[in-house]
């Protein structure tokens, strides 16, 4: 099943994934230099700034419709209303479009959307979506099974698609009537209802003479002219008109569940943090979302609410298991090594200085998705000593006395580590952090931060490396088997993700169990085994669980934090009246800064 999966589905990378990248990975490899001081805590007076951990965030009061909604996005690709190639801001197609299944904002379990129910055949290779009959398009058109077809067609065909990948199994999707949907798998693929059947839903009438442009295998909706009209969706907001600077929407009264109670929202391009907060400022956004957490610090004299929210998102690093710049290649192959690492490291100092606080640090492995995450499995605590003692017991020594321990072969202990100059600036702050921590045993991390193409070359081709981190955005469901599976292992399958060579028989039965499955039940049993294996047989080190960040102006209400893309939900959203907006004096919340030269954290967060 592995090897045949292996041909069949190879997506690569999460299109969000954020690898990292360190330095060459040799035996004697340069650490980076350890901050002075540690920081310590010291308690500041109340700030205006309302810190909300989501499941804290209290909404009351009547809406108020009417107004205008105003929210930056990205400029990118604005125009561009191609779902498949995925390259606009998705806040967008999330207001005009709806999906088959849309994704519980809380477990990131399906519920019905366009489809009212689905249901699996007895062998798991059919599955039927019963549909709404009383979906109009925003041109007035019925909605049908014909649109749902031709969209997940599209999603799968479109040579530029960004998630055919999601859909290799499927060898048939067809509308019996106006209201059933039925897709023909060659294997089963649970996922594929979170993952695929969640994606939004375009109209067939309005693609289809563009899409037939061109012979089958070169077919695109990329580069759709629209002729003076604007897209057509289903959704709660009706496009009104879009260019370079922005979309604007109004709000759609015919639809199918309630429509919003904002009378317009507006999508602003704009993509500097520093503009985006100078427009808030001046009344000209009512949020901003993606706040980044070492942003915080500067934030706290806002009259304003963060709300903190329990992303689907990990941050890790994968162990390499045969670096050829290594006096032994399979070094890293010891568990002894691999455990000393993970207990070495202080994650709760970590989150709070490389995090501002924003990292939930105890949380394990990379399925965050409440519904298939195992909350027994946690990072461990600290504990120096026996990191020390596991290291002396395999056999490593100081040598040199430089007081980096060598390992019986002559190997320095350095992890030569990679990360994607895309990533965030948490990250090289962490690992500047966990260099602190190693060199406490003797160890080190050195951190090369390296362009997509280098990147590429280190990590598939030259292999000389020891940890490689990402920062993972995950999908509703389960999408990382070519990460753990031995049959995506790259030095044998180029279309792999498996980066180090890591090789679990555990791990393999687990995810042969996970394509075997499509109920829940069977789901999540094989995603319990898969967390259970790749823990106790470590495939890397689990930093924790970052949180996203949502800016709220005093004014909106009815916030609903969506863990698929946070800010997403923007039906429920009101603007209150001057005099219904919380006093600032109510609601101060203690904050602490740190005194320290990796960070000035923001502490006493909720957690």
């Amino acid at each position: 099943m592995l090897a045949r999966m292996a041909e069949a589905q190879t997506p690569g990378p999460s299109p969000d994934a954020s690898p990292v990248a360190t330095p060459e990975a040799s035996p004697k490899a340069n650490p980076i230099a350890s901050p002075a001081a540690t920081p310590v805590a010291t308690p500041l007076p109340d700030y205006p700034l309302d810190i909300i951990h989501e499941s804290d965030l209290n909404e009351a009061g009547t809406p108020v419709p009417g107004g205008a909604l105003r929210i930056p996005v990205s400029r990118a690709n604005l125009t561009q209303f191609a779902p498949p190639l995925q390259r606009q801001d998705p806040l967008v197609a999330w207001s005009y479009l709806d999906p088959l299944v849309r994704i519980d904002p809380v477990t990131m379990e399906p519920r019905p959307g366009l489809a009212t129910r689905w249901s699996w055949s007895a062998d798991g290779l059919q599955l039927t979506f019963n549909l709404r009959a009383d979906v109009l398009w925003h041109d007035g058109r019925r909605f049908t099974a014909a649109d749902a077809a031709f969209t997940h067609v599209a999603y799968r065909d479109d040579y530029q698609s960004m998630v055919a990948g999601q859909s290799g199994l499927v060898a048939d999707i067809s509308a019996d009537g106006d209201d059933t949907l039925k897709v023909t798998f060659a294997e089963p693929d649970g996922a594929w209802v979170y993952n695929v059947a969640s994606l939004p839903i375009f109209q067939r009438e309005q693609y289809l003479s563009w899409w037939d442009r061109n012979p089958p295998g070169e077919r695109t909706v990329a580069g759709i002219e629209f002729d003076g009209t604007v897209p057509q969706g289903t959704g709660p907001w009706k496009i009104e008109s879009f260019d370079l600077t922005g979309v604007t929407f109004a709000r759609n009264d015919d639809y199918f569940d309630d429509p919003p109670f904002a009378e317009a929202l507006e999508f602003i391009a704009v993509d500097d943090l520093a503009e985006r907060l100078k427009m808030w400022r001046n009344g000209e956004l009512d949020l901003i979302p993606d706040i980044a957490p070492l942003d915080v610090e500067d934030l706290r004299y806002e009259p304003a609410r963060l709300v903190v929210v329990d992303a689907a998102r990990s941050v890790f690093g994968a162990f390499n298991f045969d670096n050829p710049g290594r006096w032994e290649p399979d070094l890293l192959a010891d568990p002894t090594v691999r455990e000393a690492v993970n207990i070495a490291l202080d994650r709760d100092r970590m989150a709070t200085g490389a995090y501002a606080g924003f990292l939930r640090s105890d949380q394990s492995g990379v399925i965050a998705q409440p519904w298939a995450h195992d909350s027994s499995i946690r990072n461990p605590a600290q504990d120096l000593k026996r990191a020390a003692r596991l290291m002396h017991d395999a056999g490593w020594k100081d040598t040199t006395g430089d007081g980096i321990l060598e390992s019986p072969a002559g190997d320095a202990f350095v992890l030569s580590t990679l990360v994607l100059d895309s990533v965030g600036p948490e990250v090289p702050r962490m690992l500047e952090l966990a260099n602190q921590d190693l060199r406490k045993i003797g160890g080190a991390i050195g951190v090369e931060v390296l362009p997509r193409d280098r990147f590429i070359e280190r990590w598939q081709v030259e292999r000389t490396w020891d940890l490689i981190v990402y920062d993972l955005r995950l999908y509703p469901a389960f999408a990382e088997f070519d990460l753990f599976g031995s049959a995506w292992d790259i030095r044998a399958n180029p279309a792999g993700w498996n980066p180090g060579g890591y090789s679990n028989p555990d791990a393999d039965a687990a995810i042969n169990a996970w394509f075997e499955s499509v109920s829940e039940p069977e789901m999540t049993a094989a995603l319990d085994d898969l967390q259970h294996a790749v823990n106790e047989d470590l495939f890397g080190i689990w930093f924790g669980f970052p949180q996203d960040l949502v800016l709220l102006n005093d004014s909106v209400r009815g916030f609903r934090p969506n863990r698929l893309l946070t800010a997403g939900d923007t039906r429920l959203m009101w603007k209150a009246s001057p005099g219904d907006a919380t006093p600032v004096a109510d609601r101060h919340r203690k904050l602490s800064v740190a005194s320290g030269s990796v960070h000035m954290p923001i502490a006493d967060l909720p957690r």
